[in-house]
């Protein structure tokens, strides 16, 4: 299997070298398909839609590699992207837990926060354990099981807080009408160009209900749409 995603992978790189950039793009599809690493092929992705200036296809890719592994390069893109999208609706703010979470996730700790908190809590166990069969364990007042308990919990929440999640999805169709209700026999509010951003709010058969960056909602055809985070 790591062999096939390999060549799979060399393929790609090679036409996407090669200016192949639709070949490129559906080979990288292939990838993600097969369980390829996702941070890297979203943003490989990212790269060939924007070769081929399909910019709503181009921001989701980007979106979805800065989030999976923050990085310079995928901002950077992403910020390349935004310049060239044309609607002039302001992003959704980004909210406190996002900030927190992309932050814990940028310092490369992922793992190394999970496996530290399970040991320290694991250890806690044993001392727990051995204190309650009466084994003598000089110098280990009870302040150092509550303590280690603590550090233990609050990495394994960081780990948690840092797990990648958005509710955030992009327009990767030509354009899209908001609706007051989710009917297109409904009142139209408002259109919005490719490459726009909205947070799901709630979703209903075919439809997103989506909060824009000035605060306006709106009911949006969900076909239209891609949600950046796809577990």
């Amino acid at each position: 299997m790591e062999a096939t995603l390999t060549a799979l992978a060399d393929s790609a790189q090679s036409a996407y070298d090669a200016g192949q950039f639709e070949k490129a793009a559906s080979l990288f599809l292939q990838l993600e398909s097969q369980g390829a690493d996702p941070s890297s092929v979203t943003f490989n992705l990212g790269n060939c839609y924007t070769r081929l200036e399909e910019w709503g296809q181009a921001r989701l890719y980007f979106e979805r590699a800065a989030l999976l592994r923050p990085s310079d390069d995928a901002r950077y893109n992403l910020e390349w992207v935004r310049q060239r999208l044309t609607d002039e609706l302001p992003d959704p703010a980004p909210e406190l837990y996002e900030l927190v979470s992309n932050g814990l996730r940028s310092i490369n700790a992922f793992d190394w926060m999970l496996q530290t908190g399970v040991a320290i809590v694991a250890l806690t166990v044993v001392w727990l354990v051995l204190r309650k069969l009466y084994v003598p364990l000089r110098g280990l007042h009870w302040r150092w099981p509550l303590t280690t308990t603590v550090i233990g919990a609050v990495l394994l929440a960081a780990h948690l807080i840092a797990q990648p999640s958005s509710d955030r999805a992009v327009l990767t169709a030509t354009n899209s009408y908001g609706y007051s209700e989710p009917s297109k026999a409904s009142t139209t509010l408002l259109m919005l160009s490719e490459g726009s951003t909205g947070r799901i709010r709630k979703s209903e058969d075919d439809w997103y209900y989506l909060e824009l960056g000035n605060g306006e909602r709106a009911w949006f055809d969900r076909s239209q749409w891609t949600a950046v985070y796809q577990p």
